[in-house]
């Protein structure tokens, strides 16, 4: 109401729709990290930043993460955590290869029962009936599991699910855990990994692996390291997937041409992976665009087009 009436004058037509010169900005660059920045995330910013910048920058510096979904019964990760337990109690228990030849097979058994009947204890969450198949489903495959362990060369479980602190310039002082450590008998290790599915030791190759945590394990230690292994705890497909120094370190591996250089390409490609996550590299790039965006939780906050998606929408924000 205060304002008065007044003619206004508008431009014509013509000069109205004449084409305006846009301005472009690329914004993927983050602050970078400063000494006071809670970093979320552990070793797994690593993966993240090979799949995809953005996604490490969001959930390891926003701490952006998805709801769970509930499901019924156990999911694929709680059964995986169900075998890590058993496992982690069962090597206590038996603690060397030569300990596990010693046991006779009812020894072994009962060491076995022990073991699970520990971990499903700790899983309150269980009916009775889910209880029984979890055991039996258990019993199987650490008892085939551990005919797997008797084929090796003589090794000593040296450390099950221990806390290890990576400090790779410029990240210092990430703390994660490790699922087992191995000592053989010339004092080198094998670095373990537990997997409960499909795995393949070309998720640690190129630029941007799949998988690097076990070769940042490597890199880290202050032990010398004879390899690292994927233990594929799959019913039907028990196997170690693994690259060591020696072909006999582990049955039916795969021996580094040159252990040192493949250490040395590691070293380079983590070391740059850290540094363009802590220069605030956070560029929407993903790794494999038709698996990474659409199996990721962070499409609202990226908005990326997914492939199938790209003829149909034209407006939408890249």
């Amino acid at each position: 109401a205060e304002i008065p009436i007044a003619e206004l004058d508008l431009p014509n037509h013509e000069e109205r729709w004449q084409p305006t010169k846009l301005e472009t900005l690329v914004d993927a660059i983050a602050p970078t990290i400063n000494d006071t920045e809670e970093i979320h995330g552990g070793t797994k910013l690593f993966k993240l930043q090979a799949a995809c910048p953005f996604r490490a920058f969001a959930e390891c510096r926003l701490g952006a993460k998805a709801l769970e979904t509930q499901q019924a019964g156990l999911s694929a990760a709680e059964r995986g955590i169900l075998v890590h337990a058993a496992l982690e109690t069962l090597w206590r228990a038996i603690g060397s290869q030569a300990k596990l030849h010693s046991l006779t097979d009812t020894e072994l058994l009962t060491i076995i029962d022990n073991a699970i009947k520990t971990v499903l204890l700790d899983a309150k969450q269980l009916t009775p009936q889910f209880v029984r198949l979890e055991n039996r489903r258990l019993q199987q495959l650490l008892w085939d599991w551990l005919l797997l362990e008797k084929v090796r060369i003589p090794f000593t479980v040296l450390a099950e699910e221990k806390w290890h602190t990576v400090n790779l310039e410029p990240l210092k002082a990430i703390n994660t855990r490790i699922d087992r450590i191995d000592q053989l008998e010339d004092g080198s290790i094998i670095i373990i990994d537990y997997k409960t599915g499909k795995s393949e030791i070309t998720s640690w190759d190129g630029d941007r692996p799949d998988e690097p945590q076990l070769p940042l394990y490597c890199i880290t230690s202050k032990q010398p390291v004879a390899g690292i292994a994927f233990a594929q705890l799959k019913k039907g497909d028990l196997k170690f997937k693994a690259i060591t120094k020696s072909a006999e370190q582990l049955p039916k591996t795969k021996a580094a041409e040159n252990w040192d250089q493949q250490c040395n390409e590691w070293q380079q490609t983590l070391t740059t992976l850290g540094q363009d996550f802590c220069q605030g590299k956070a560029a929407v790039d993903p790794k494999y665009i038709n698996n990474s965006c659409r199996n990721c939780h962070l499409q609202p906050m990226c908005r990326i087009i997914e492939p199938g998606d790209r003829e149909e929408s034209t407006n939408a924000n890249e």
